[in-house]
């Protein structure tokens, strides 16, 4: 047998899943086997928010499932894991007025990193529509912001409480229309969702909005 090394840096929020033979290799009573294809088609299609138990677990149901009554022919092993990285992180009370100090944060944080100024000031932009957001809709109290840089790909993240809602389901705006045309609101989340190259909302604990985007440069 001929391996291939390589590396590669898992960052903010990626998962890695391990797995033995006995998942792609379980056979049914009629003797198909569970394919690799099948279980990527299951893992592109699990819910982002699952952890890394829940994908594990549920893995192992939907072999179990494929297999019916016929015996398990190998071992079973999985291991899946989730990058919660680390973050330089400030609180600060929900009021606009306190958008330039997560701005300066920014800024020191991400000039330190040598990311170039013209995605800082991109940035810049998309912190203003996430914050004024986070001011105008969550009824939240505090928010805690995060900055992380691995190698040349950013995460930013915000952590409030208040009511829950997922930004990244919002419906852009129709732009073929004039401005008398379309609805109102929108046009900023889709500024946002253009400038960055990943956004995600997650909820934790139940009553804890985390909106953590992603870019490279």
């Amino acid at each position: 047998m001929k391996y291939k090394g390589f590396e590669c840096y898992l960052h903010n929020g990626d998962k890695l899943l391990l797995y033995t033979d006995g998942v792609t290799e379980a056979m049914n009573e009629e003797g198909k086997q569970y394919t690799e294809q099948n279980l990527m088609k299951f893992v592109f299609n699990a819910d982002v928010n699952s952890s890394p138990k829940e994908i594990v677990d549920a893995i192992d149901l939907s072999v179990e499932q494929f297999r019916g009554k016929a015996k398990q022919s190998d071992d079973i092993t999985m291991l899946a894991l989730k990058v919660l990285g680390s973050y330089d992180e400030i609180k600060l009370p929900v009021k606009i007025e306190n958008f330039d100090k997560f701005a300066d944060f920014m800024k020191e944080k991400l000039t330190a990193a040598n990311v170039p100024s013209s995605v800082i000031n991109k940035l810049n932009v998309v912190l203003d529509e996430l914050f004024s957001n986070v001011v105008n809709y969550s009824n939240s109290d505090e928010c805690l912001f995060g900055v992380s840089v691995v190698k040349n790909r950013l995460s930013l993240k915000l952590n409030y409480k208040g009511i829950l809602f997922d930004l990244t389901k919002s419906e852009d705006p129709d732009i073929s229309l004039n401005a008398q045309e379309r609805n109102i609101g929108r046009l900023g989340l889709m500024i946002v969702k253009k400038s960055v190259d990943s956004l995600t909302h997650n909820v934790e604990n139940n009553d804890t909005n985390v909106i953590t985007i992603y870019k490279n440069f």
